[in-house]
Parts: C-alpha cells; sequence; structure tokens
C-alpha cells in the first residue's frame, strides 16, 4: 500500500466512524492498543513457550487497530 492510498483509507475510515477525538485521547487509545496486540501475542506462543504457527484474526485486528491509533494523531496534526 502506498502512502497516498493509506491516507485516503484513513481519511475515509474517520469521517464514516465519525473518529474525531484529540490527539491526547488517540495517544491513549494506541496505548491500549499496543496493549492488546501484546496479549494476543502471547496468547499466540502461550507466553513464549512455542512458536507462532500461523495468523491468528485476533493478532491481525489488534494490529490494524494499532497502525490507525498511530496515524489517527498524526492525520490530526497533519504531520
Amino acid at each position: 500500500m502506498q502512502i497516498s492510498e493509506a491516507q485516503r483509507f484513513i481519511k475515509t475510515f474517520t469521517e464514516e466512524k465519525k473518529i474525531d477525538a484529540s490527539v491526547d485521547v488517540r495517544i491513549i487509545d494506541l496505548a491500549s492498543e499496543v496493549g492488546e496486540l501484546s496479549k494476543e501475542l502471547l496468547k499466540g506462543t502461550n507466553y513464549g513457550k512455542k512458536n507462532l504457527k500461523k495468523r491468528k484474526d485476533g493478532i491481525l485486528k489488534s494490529a490494524m487497530s494499532c497502525f490507525l491509533s498511530f496515524v489517527l494523531p498524526i492525520k490530526r496534526k497533519r504531520i
């Protein structure tokens, strides 16, 4: 995905979902989402006792949530 495609996706997504939180709230949301991703990875590896063999839907969903939580503050500040 090119950056311009990601920017269009984010613009459309935030407009459709009516997401317009402050940067402070988005940063807190990012921390929360990273925690959820970490939990999914820990569960998927049995807390490091085994390798993560296949993609799990929970991990993919958490990773996408982290991505959105990371880029939304950037979009708002136009960095």
